[in-house]
């Protein structure tokens, strides 16, 4: 079965529907993005170089246009412009992060019911080969683990692709050596530091899915089997049973965190070193600082504090997708094998 199949078994029509909508949002999201870090520069310039307003074609025209007395109205312009232009765009990242989280929380609220009741619909002869504990995992816990840990960070991933591609594209626009050496540098680390983990990262996602079974089972029949449990005075036994599991998980979950969060302080500082260096060259090329090269120093300075935390959380979704993956293919083998019609 490959993924669409698979994102079919997944979503009803309505849903993918919306998951459309949300993809639509993720792109203006970036636009945004990319107009937000961009009219850095205009401003910047202008501060920097007050006669540009008369000697740059596109200033020019839209101080004419608007009819502004003096250069300092242009400049108190173009702050304001800049200030609102940032404000929308995290307003609506603001808000694009409240439509992920709303979509895929009543996501897993519906997937819960759908899965419920297609195994309250089996015969009885399927409850006789199958653990209700096993059954009560699905329900409570992998589909929680597919909703946060593979629909809502696919959503995420992709918004923050997004951005990092359009952001490239205006740096490509600008200088285009430069983008593409930064791209194939970080890009190629975040992809060396993953093939490394992923492994690692797959096979903890199996383990906690063995260990979430054993959690739920040991629960179970402490609750179901507490008459027995008093009468042989084997509540130290079962106490034991969910421990280690309980402890497993604790510690699977902790290697996933920080599997997912380590190339975060080697690569803000090789990041931050990386602005120093291109601000150095820029320099070294123009003979010292001066006006022209201020705005593009801005402009390299602020889509750096903007990519490096896409950067991270690309990194750290792929890594959590990874780990999630064991749950997604539980859930797709039990919705597949299901009579239950999806509404």
């Amino acid at each position: 079965m490959n993924l669409l199949q698979k994102i079919n078994v997944l979503f009803t029509k309505s849903e993918l529907k919306k998951v459309w909508l949300l993809f639509v949002g993720i792109l203006i999201m970036g636009l945004l993005e990319v107009v937000g870090v961009s009219s850095v520069v205009p401003f910047i310039a202008v501060v920097v170089s007050p006669e540009l307003v008369y000697e740059n074609i596109y200033l020019a025209q839209i101080f004419n246009f608007f009819n502004f007395q003096s250069v300092n109205n242009f400049i108190f312009f173009l702050g304001v412009f800049l200030i609102l232009t940032l404000l929308i765009s995290n307003g609506f990242q603001a808000f694009m992060t409240w439509c992920i989280t709303y979509f895929t929380n009543t996501q897993g609220s519906r997937l819960q019911v759908r899965l419920l009741e297609s195994y309250l619909m089996r015969p009885y002869g399927f409850f006789l080969v199958r653990n209700s504990s096993d059954l009560g995992k699905n329900i409570l816990s992998e589909v929680n683990r597919v909703t946060g840990g593979v629909v809502m960070t696919s959503l995420q991933v992709l918004s923050k692709l997004i951005i990092v591609l359009f952001l490239f594209c205006l740096l490509i626009f600008v200088n285009p050596i430069i983008a593409v050496s930064s791209a194939i540098f970080l890009g190629g680390i975040y992809a060396l530091i993953y093939t490394l983990v992923k492994l690692r990262l797959h096979n903890i996602g199996l383990a906690t899915t063995k260990d979430n079974f054993e959690l739920y089972k040991a629960t179970n029949e402490a609750m179901s089997g507490i008459k027995d449990i008093k009468l042989h005075g084997s509540e130290k036994m079962f106490v034991n049973r969910f421990l280690f599991p309980a402890v497993n998980l604790a510690n699977y979950h902790a290697q996933k965190v920080l599997i997912a969060s380590l190339p975060r302080y080697l690569l803000e500082v090789v990041a931050f070193g990386g602005v120093v260096a291109i601000i150095i060259s820029l320099i070294a090329i123009n003979n010292g600082m001066n006006s022209a090269i201020i705005p593009i120093i801005s402009l390299y300075v602020m889509t750096g504090y903007r990519l490096m935390p896409a950067f991270q959380q690309i990194y750290s979704g792929i890594s959590n997708l990874k780990f999630n993956i064991p749950a997604f293919e539980i859930l797709i083998r039990e919705f597949s094998n299901s009579n239950i019609e999806k509404r």
